[in-house]
């Protein structure tokens, strides 16, 4: 990978489960798709481990799913955060980070090539319902392919301001969707993002004043997207296959992944016919399975179901009712399916607009943000020891036309968290989640809540962050592990103990703990195993500079 440092150049990159698009935004103000090396405006987020130091990524990836499934990841999105995801690839373990860094390297080394011109920095987008953990992993990807982090932004506020970028600019070819008079003045409008793409369901509600995004409300459901019609359709045909005398393919880990990969593009060719062939290909043996819309309709009707629950929760979240909503964006391919689009309109009522659906906004937006976060006076980017300024890193700001430049300091966008965050508790009913910072709170935020020491002269205390809106710890994500101390000698049983919890503008954890008796900060350590060790990460990136990735 060539030298970055002394590079002004920051792309957005819209890591999807199933597709993953890079976007760069020019001095102009323009958002420029950056294509692969083969041209591709997306590459398929599929990973064949050749051996131990060969491994093609994207198209050539996929098409050896045919002859050797059992090298071949994708899909690994679905596994960020997990501690205890494995991908077993022949005969070697692969978590979800290496597998996304492995990704990662080659869209730098494609985008380089496009630019003709280094990355400096990048902006990665997350689903809104990511967790700490999940969020972590991918930063952590990052870190193991060597790419520096400038900034994350959830999906659907990458997609809003990449339609709200067009209004801005006040470009003649989008004049019919800007507001009268100067864009800066706009009146207040709550628009709602729907983003459903392969890797699920992501949906946020947004207040538009002039240049300033705020989020109300996120929802979202990583098992409610276009895979799950895949999942439905593949489960169909495989207990016919088997009623026919064949090998149950859900039995057979290789073959489904193949199944699977057959019945995406023939689930997707239903958008716009009534009928298509899947086939089948199982190393030289070849079969068609004939598909119809109805058919794929009626198997899954649960996830309909589902779906209007979502989007009515949504709007619940953000304290309203769909009629108080001026405009309904939908965005990501499984928003194609005519059932899914009809389904939409029947419960927000209102003409769907799907007019940036087909240019990869997500990346858009991601690009536009990062000429946000490079010219808002404080540019930072996340190296192994941390977020730096980003001078420190090398990375240089990119000289903006003076109208792009103001446009890019004038932007406001503000998130809201997709989780609650709370501490563990004992109480005689058992282990209770005690909620200090409620979802859908407006980032940056945080509160505090007391708590006090069990015994005279305690040295330490343990605090257990939670994420999650359950009663029940057992049912919330531990995502950190802080033990406190030493605490000052001599506190007596009782002595306050104070947990400001919180989450940064992007969502990242913060927590600061203070014993209030003597007013000092307490000294805290993470849990080793609920964060990736420096050591873990660079041997990673060890693994990934040592093999050849096309």
């Amino acid at each position: 990978m060539t030298q970055r440092r002394g590079s002004d150049r920051v792309i957005g990159v819209d890591l999807g489960a199933s597709q993953a698009t890079m976007a760069w935004l020019q001095p102009n103000g323009d958002t420029r798709i950056l294509p692969n090396a083969d041209g591709e405006l997306s590459t398929p987020a599929v990973v064949h481990f050749a051996n131990a130091r060969k491994v093609t990524v994207g198209r050539r990836a996929l098409e050896a799913m045919a002859d050797d499934p059992e090298h071949v990841a994708f899909a690994a999105k679905r596994g960020m955060g997990d501690q205890h995801y494995r991908r077993m690839l022949g005969d070697r373990r692969y978590t979800p980070p290496l597998i996304v860094g492995v990704l990662l390297r080659k869209l730098m080394a494609d985008a380089e090539l496009a630019m003709n011109a280094p990355v400096g920095g990048v902006v990665l987008t997350l689903p809104s319902w990511f967790n700490e953990l999940q969020r972590q992993a991918t930063q952590v990807a990052a870190r193991m392919a060597d790419v520096p982090v400038v900034d994350v932004i959830n999906e659907p506020t990458a997609v809003m301001l990449a339609h709200a970028w067009r209004t801005w600019r006040g470009r003649e070819e989008h004049a019919q969707i800007r507001e009268a008079g100067n864009p800066t003045q706009q009146a207040l409008r709550n628009v709602a993002v729907i983003d459903i793409g392969a890797g699920g369901f992501d949906a946020t509600l947004f207040a538009v004043e002039g240049r300033s995004i705020r989020a109300i409300a996120a929802d979202g459901d990583q098992t409610l997207g276009g895979m799950e019609w895949d999942y439905q359709v593949a489960d169909r045909i495989a207990a016919a296959l088997k009623a026919g005398g064949a090998a149950d393919l859900r039995e057979l880990p290789a073959r489904w992944d193949q199944l699977l990969t057959a019945v995406e593009p023939a689930r997707r060719m239903l958008t716009d016919a009534e009928k298509a062939d899947c086939q089948l290909t199982f190393g030289k043996q070849s079969r068609k399975v004939a598909l119809s819309r109805k058919n794929v309709d009626a198997w899954t009707d649960a996830l309909i179901y589902r779906l209007e629950r979502r989007l009515n929760q949504l709007v619940r979240g953000g304290k309203m009712l769909w009629g108080q909503v001026d405009q309904v964006i939908v965005v990501g391919g499984a928003t194609r399916m005519p059932r899914v689009q009809e389904k939409i309109e029947a419960v927000v009522h209102h003409t769907l607009d799907t007019s940036i659906r087909d240019e990869h906004p997500v990346a858009r937006g991601a690009a536009i943000y990062g000429g946000m976060c490079m010219t808002d006076g404080r540019p930072r980017v996340m190296l192994d020891a941390g977020f730096v300024p980003a001078s420190e890193a090398g990375l240089r700001v990119m000289t903006y036309a003076p109208a792009v430049e103001t446009l890019l300091r004038g932007a406001l966008v503000r998130n809201v968290s997709g989780h609650s965050l709370g501490v563990m508790v004992n109480t005689k009913e058992g282990k209770r989640n005690a909620v200090v910072l409620p979802r859908q709170s407006t980032l940056p935020a945080g509160r505090d809540q007391r708590f006090t020491t069990y015994v005279n002269d305690q040295e330490f205390l343990r605090v257990i962050v939670l994420e999650g809106e359950a009663e029940s710890a057992d049912d919330c994500t531990p995502i950190a592990l802080c033990d406190v101390g030493p605490l000052p000698k001599g506190l007596p049983a009782g002595s306050p103990v104070s947990v400001r919890l919180g989450y940064d503008h992007s969502g990242r954890l913060q927590v600061d703990i203070l014993e209030t008796t003597n007013l000092q900060a307490a000294d805290m350590t993470f849990r080793p195993d609920l964060v990736t060790e420096p050591s873990a990460i660079a041997m990673a990136r060890q693994v990934l500079e040592n093999i050849e990735i096309k």
